[in-house]
């Protein structure tokens, strides 16, 4: 489970990472001052959807695990568990962020 951990922050890194670079672009490219809180307001929320698809994927990773290797042979069930569990946290953080908004 740690090198899933891993695999989600790296994850995480990289895709905050570029949300950061296309904020900082969209400033140096537009010196509007009027305009950069609105910027800021949209990178906080793109970087929270992004943290918060992140650790839905890592709990429905872990619960997918628990109930696979509860259901199936404990190898293959937690392997096959952990995969529909990462398929499915961001499937349902992405339902639920879209339902706040």
């Amino acid at each position: 489970m740690c090198g899933h951990f891993l695999g989600v922050a790296a994850s995480w890194v990289v895709q905050v990472g570029i949300e950061v670079y296309h904020h900082v672009s969209d400033i140096w490219k537009h010196e509007n001052q009027n305009d950069r809180s609105n910027q800021v307001q949209v990178l906080r929320r793109r970087v929270l959807n992004t943290t918060v698809r992140c650790g839905f994927s890592l709990v429905f990773a872990s619960i997918g695990a628990g109930l696979g290797s509860m259901l199936m042979r404990p190898s293959s069930g937690q392997w096959l568990g952990c995969a529909v569990g990462d398929m499915a946290g961001p499937f349902v953080a992405g339902f639920l962020i879209r339902s706040w908004d």
